[in-house]
């Protein structure tokens, strides 16, 4: 009884270490009642336990899964690119909205801009016998459309994890999207409960 004991503990501090953090700088009660359009930026990833630079880490991926089979790097990088904007942005947004009320968000003009950039990014695995969840960590900044350059609030969303329910998350994109899904909560709960005040 002794040992489960010590099991549960360390697995409780285990998950801890790795759960989902937000924090603000900044004010951003002027969100309360506004529209807000989200822009996603890709621009400066670091990339699983090596923190690879995106492109290094596509190079790569391409590479090895050509090697195994002609085209399916090509095909993979594709895929990589295009569920983007089909399917991690919208989940997040979907998952933000139903999570905070308070202000509008949506991809189209608003009267304040938040630019969603991910920082990390960890795709995670699953080859059946063992897996990996994916992990995601964003920093979302604030500006008002009339002066975009002016920051007037950060978010910071760190250790969001992504795993299809099951355990049937093969596919990369699944468990990606599944993070940002869980981004998108984390970040919908933090604003409306903190972070518009």
């Amino acid at each position: 009884m002794k040992s489960l004991n010590t099991l549960a503990i360390l697995l409780l501090i285990c998950f801890s270490a790795n759960a989902q953090k937000v924090s603000k700088k900044g004010n951003l009660s002027e969100l309360n009642g506004k529209t807000v359009q989200l822009v996603f930026d890709y621009s400066d990833i670091e990339i699983g336990k090596k923190k690879l630079a995106e492109k290094d880490y596509i190079a790569d991926k391409v590479q090895e899964l050509n090697k195994k089979e002609a085209g399916k790097g090509d095909t993979w990088k594709a895929a990589w690119e295009s569920d983007r904007s089909s399917r991690h942005e919208p989940k997040f947004l979907k998952l933000l909205s139903e999570n905070c009320d308070k202000a509008t968000f949506g991809m189209e003009e608003g009267d304040y801009i938040a630019t969603v950039k991910t920082i990390f990014l960890e795709p995670g695995f699953n080859i059946g016998i063992t897996r990996k969840d994916a992990l995601v960590s964003l920093e979302i900044d604030f500006a008002s459309s009339a002066s975009p350059d002016k920051i007037i609030g950060t978010v910071t969303v760190l250790n969001a994890t992504g795993k299809v329910f099951g355990g049937m998350d093969f596919d990369n994109g699944g468990r990606i999207t599944e993070a940002y899904a869980k981004a998108g909560k984390g970040f919908g709960n933090y604003l409306c409960k903190k972070g518009l005040k």
